[in-house]
């Protein structure tokens, strides 16, 4: 009996490193590294500049495991010029997004147990953020921001992220109801992240 707890556990010891040690090696089928003008070829149009991302519309049907996706985002490493990509200074993948058409809590949840199901235990963040009137700082609400991040051992990570609002409130006549209203998955290259490390004040002390 003990010979069969003990193999037992070195069995869930194994899983457990492997699901830690395996990596994110690329975002919504492209390896990191991809250029830009190879996914503009495969999806066949041209993306909007939305922020950090290069962001294209779904197509109809898809999906990321059977979550239907509202838009697809694809960061690039730094150094790159997104509007003027030439074959000696391309773009490279470095990370994405998909943002998903739910904003469901019960889907919040599965998503949650999906990801954690695969990749172990997470890191969760909140932050509160302040949605105002831009005209003169009026108080519309509360934006709830929640963050579960899986990080690799390569330091490569995926992201469950979700924001929701405190309070319903009315701006420029559009009412907007209290609840979760953005949904998405992001990905980051270690690249990506290992940059973010070395992009962050450090705290100093005598």
């Amino acid at each position: 009996m003990k010979m069969k707890l003990f193999f037992l556990y070195l069995a869930l010891a194994f899983l457990s490193a492997e699901v830690f040690a395996n990596p994110i090696d690329g975002f919504d089928g492209f390896k990191w590294g991809t250029t830009k003008s190879e996914i503009i070829e495969a999806r066949g149009d041209e993306p909007i500049i939305w922020g950090d991302f290069e962001v294209w519309q779904a197509k109809d049907g898809e999906t990321v495991s059977g979550f239907p996706i509202k838009l697809i985002g694809y960061e690039f490493k730094d150094g790159c010029d997104e509007n003027n990509e030439t074959r000696s200074s391309p773009c490279f993948l470095g990370g994405g997004a998909y943002l998903l058409e739910t904003t469901s809590t019960d889907d919040i949840a599965t998503l949650t147990g999906l990801l954690r199901g695969k990749y172990g235990k997470d890191k969760i963040t909140h932050e509160v953020l302040k949605k105002r009137s831009p005209s003169d700082g009026f108080l519309y609400a509360n934006i709830n921001s929640t963050r579960h991040i899986w990080e690799r051992a390569d330091k490569s990570a995926i992201e469950l992220f979700y924001k929701s609002y405190d309070r319903d409130y009315v701006e420029n006549l559009n009412e907007v109801k209290k609840g979760v209203f953005r949904i998405g998955v992001r990905y980051y290259s270690s690249d990506y992240m290992k940059q973010t490390e070395r992009a962050e004040p450090r705290k100093k002390s005598f």
